[in-house]
């Protein structure tokens, strides 16, 4: 994994393809890059002196691109220093966004909803806390891969017949206690969920990660779209 700096220089030198979306905002045409990007957070839990359960990040992961590097930080003012920079230097907006794919959206969510800004009313739901897509105002629409998909990153990985993906299974210790001074590992629990969303979302829609649809069964119309 590399610190999330490099990415920033990476794309300093490269920017993904644009591709130009049929809906409108205010009368308005969008674009969106298209980009496989994958996003994750591992959490930690334990308990107050009063006895109440818990929870926080110690660590956030980012990947664009098939078989590119995971970049990470460890808190969430980091996590919004990058934001910001992809806003620069993508030039991101309500109107020109970046798809990142979240393998069940609606858990980390429930961590950065109070973290970040949100584009009012982008927040799109099934039910009650089942959030499928969620854009903020630096220009980053989150979408559930798990719901695109409809399976496990396991079965994810299974199942891939185009793209060589290890079996992706999780082996960390959740009853260690971590937070954002922690040493990282290089597990596998670490890259699966980034690895699992972006390689999920290119096989499921090939050439056009873009595309809009929110759950599974919206991916079929997607051939005669391309």
């Amino acid at each position: 994994m590399f610190h999330y700096d490099k990415l920033i220089e990476t794309l300093e030198k490269y920017k993904p393809s644009i591709v130009r979306s049929n809906k409108k905002i205010k009368d308005r045409n969008f674009d969106y890059y298209n980009v496989e990007c994958g996003f994750d957070i591992e959490t930690t839990s334990t308990f107050t002196q009063g006895g109440d359960k818990f929870a926080f990040m110690y660590v956030w992961m980012f990947g664009m691109g098939y078989g590119s590097p995971t970049y990470f930080g460890r808190t969430w003012c980091e996590f919004r220093d990058f934001l910001n920079k992809l806003q620069k230097v993508l030039n991101l907006s309500e109107y020109l966004l970046l798809p990142v794919y979240v393998h069940n959206l609606p858990y980390e969510f429930s961590f950065m909803c109070h973290e970040l800004n949100w584009i009012r009313d982008s927040v799109y739901c099934r039910s009650d806390r089942d959030v499928l897509k969620a854009i903020t105002t630096t220009g980053i629409e989150f979408r559930c891969s798990l719901a695109l998909s409809g399976q496990s990153l396991e079965n994810t990985a299974r199942n891939l017949t185009k793209f060589e993906v290890r079996k992706l299974k999780g082996d960390l210790d959740y009853n260690l206690i971590r937070h954002s001074k922690t040493p990282l590992t290089n597990s596998v629990s670490i890259h699966a969920p980034v690895m699992g969303a972006t390689t999920g979302a290119l096989a499921v829609l090939p050439d056009l990660t873009c595309f809009n649809p929110r759950t599974r069964d919206g991916c079929d119309p997607v051939a005669y779209a391309h």
